[in-house]
């Protein structure tokens, strides 16, 4: 119920609603429900896919109905704002990896790109040293994508193990949802670390830039803690499948993930103490 939603708990999670206790008690969960009860009323049931863009749709469509009541608020026209000049973005000057840099090229200074210094910052969050090292997280997410035949084949050994009595029913199901469970963390928590460590650098750079220091209960500290609290669980993740599959040493990632930690403990050195809505309370 509304009353019992514990504000802001969707910032500091790992992203696991449905193994989350606090799920009920989490606004975003209860908006996810709330659009999938709605799917069920239609006629025609909705793909997986078509339910994924539809969800997207709802939430921007509630964040503009936001925005346009805050604009009321503070009375601001958004059909009357100063003209600016828009620069188009030529095609041509991508190269073959996508980089709009040659576009950003024509200009003098980056300063005077369309972008500005949200670009400038959004550069320098990603030349710092971790988000490098996330760059290598970020690629093991898309391996462990698409070698989902890798931990198939751990399942068809445990449940041919199985068939022929070389170990119990209660050891299949165990060894089956330990490796599944670990399967999810390594397809997914890589991808949401990398997304914590942006937010953490972002809004650490800013404070760096007002001179500003990070106090204990900041936004900053509290994704960092997350991202200490994801690695840990990814490096987990993989030790228990180095047991049961052939997913190999994995001794770049985990050189990353140790680095990235280092890192954090450094930058962040208040992190663990943040105390996360609903979890450490």
């Amino acid at each position: 119920m509304k009353q019992d939603l514990i504000p802001g708990i969707y910032n500091y999670c790992n992203r696991w609603c449905e193994r989350c206790s606090f799920n009920y008690r989490c606004r975003v969960y209860s908006k996810q429900l709330s659009y999938e009860e709605s799917f069920n009323d239609l006629d025609n049931p909705l793909t997986e896919e078509a339910k994924s863009i539809e969800i997207i749709k709802k939430s921007l469509d509630e964040a503009l109905a936001l925005l346009d009541e805050k604009a009321k608020e503070l009375d601001v026209d958004f059909n009357n704002l100063p003209q600016q000049e828009i620069h188009e973005l030529n095609p041509k000057a991508l190269n073959n990896n996508g980089s709009f840099m040659l576009y950003l090229n024509e200009f003098e200074t980056i300063n005077e790109t369309p972008f500005g210094e949200n670009l400038a910052q959004f550069n320098s969050v990603y030349d710092t040293p971790v988000l490098k090292l996330s760059a290598i997280v970020q690629e093991s997410y898309i391996m462990f994508m698409q070698q989902q035949e890798l931990f198939n084949n751990a399942i068809n050994f445990i449940e041919n193990s199985l068939s022929m009595g070389i170990i119990s029913e209660d050891t299949a199901v165990q060894t089956i949802n330990k490796i599944n469970h670990n399967r999810y963390i390594l397809c997914s928590f890589p991808l949401v670390l990398s997304g914590k460590l942006v937010t953490a650098y972002q809004d650490k750079l800013s404070a760096d830039k007002a001179n500003k220091r990070l106090t204990t209960n900041s936004h900053a500290n509290g994704t960092a803690k997350v991202s200490l609290l994801l690695i840990n669980d990814i490096i987990s993740a993989i030790e228990a499948l180095q047991h049961n599959t052939e997913i190999g040493d994995q001794l770049d990632l985990l050189a990353a993930l140790s680095g990235i930690k280092r890192h954090l403990h450094k930058d962040f050195p208040n992190a663990e103490l943040f105390i996360r809505p609903g979890f450490d309370e």
